[in-house]
């Protein structure tokens, strides 16, 4: 969703390299052109819709079997016609969660100029969402792979038989297989 609020703007600079005799009397500045975020609240929906139409067709096209969504997902509704269509697709769907939601560790992390104010209407705003739409767990992620801190139990494999391992090799890319992940925002506690 980010790229849709990305504008070109100009930006003056000093030109320091520049060793010719007007350097010495001042600096010449230079104008360049560079990308920048610039949220604009009015224009969210129609870029959510654009979004959306251009998922679409993603899913349509079918060169990918791995898509994830980036957006703020605040609401139940603005990420239910991704998972819908992406279902539709033939796709497993997952719902990728920030793991903190404090407002004011948000407002440090974002990037996008939101006040902490701001943030903390969008924590007020925010839907959990029901069990139907399948969260992905992502704690070990963010809290290092401890086996025994989530239940897992560690096994020791027997390593001897490596004759046999050509024979008894999984594969694990399937060209039939496709995910899709709705992700929120690394700024805003969202879903």
């Amino acid at each position: 969703m980010d790229d849709y609020f990305m504008i070109e703007v100009e930006k003056v600079e000093d030109n320091e390299g520049s060793k010719s005799s007007t350097a010495s009397k001042g600096r010449k500045q230079l104008t360049k052109k560079v990308i920048e975020y610039c949220y604009e609240p009015e224009m969210e929906e129609t870029y959510r819709s654009s979004m959306l139409n251009a998922f679409k067709k993603t899913l349509d096209e079918g060169n990918f079997t791995f898509v994830i969504v980036d957006d703020r997902n605040l609401r139940i509704a603005d990420f239910a016609q991704f998972w819908a269509s992406a279902k539709r697709s033939g796709y497993e769907v997952y719902l990728l969660e920030a793991p903190y939601k404090d407002p004011t560790g948000c407002a440090a992390r974002n990037v996008h100029g939101f006040t902490l104010d701001d943030i903390k209407k969008m924590a007020g705003d925010w839907e959990e969402a029901p069990p139907l739409y399948v969260r992905l767990d992502t704690r070990s992620l963010f809290h290092g792979d401890n086996l025994h801190e989530h239940s897992i139990q560690e096994v020791d494999m027997d390593t001897e038989d490596n004759d046999d391992a050509d024979d008894t090799a999984v594969n694990t890319q399937s060209g039939s297989s496709k995910k899709a992940i709705l992700e929120s925002a690394d700024d805003i506690p969202d879903q």
